[in-house]
């Protein structure tokens, strides 16, 4: 192990005290949880690394604390099935992604109605 590399986590702060983000390192890369909050304390976003943020699985809030989204990401790009829900949390859709952008033909696989 690289005595140099970071290892822990790394709390970063908004100038009124409260956390911004909270970085787990193993050997210099990201691992483990990457958690963002607003300015107000809502977590806005969380998503769980191994070795580094090239491939991740991701959930972003909305500033009531609300799930909005969760999917994975492979080498930085969206990809797979992303969920995206309601305010109330019922699931409203279903994307597909290849590398990045929406799969040919598959805009929107699923449409939920309330």
């Amino acid at each position: 192990m690289n005595e140099d590399c970071h290892n822990g986590l790394t709390i970063d702060y908004y100038e009124n005290g409260q956390v911004e983000k909270v970085i787990a390192y193993k050997n210099g890369y990201r691992n483990g949880t990457y958690t963002q909050y607003s300015e107000n304390g809502k977590l806005i976003s969380v998503r769980t690394c191994n070795n580094g943020a090239k491939n991740s699985f991701a959930q972003s809030y909305d500033i009531e604390g609300n799930l909005l989204s969760g999917g994975y990401y492979k080498n930085e790009q969206k990809h797979g099935v992303w969920k995206i829900y309601n305010k109330d949390g019922t699931l409203r859709s279903k994307e597909k992604y290849c590398s990045g952008r929406v799969c040919a033909g598959f805009n929107i696989i699923e449409y939920f109605l309330r």
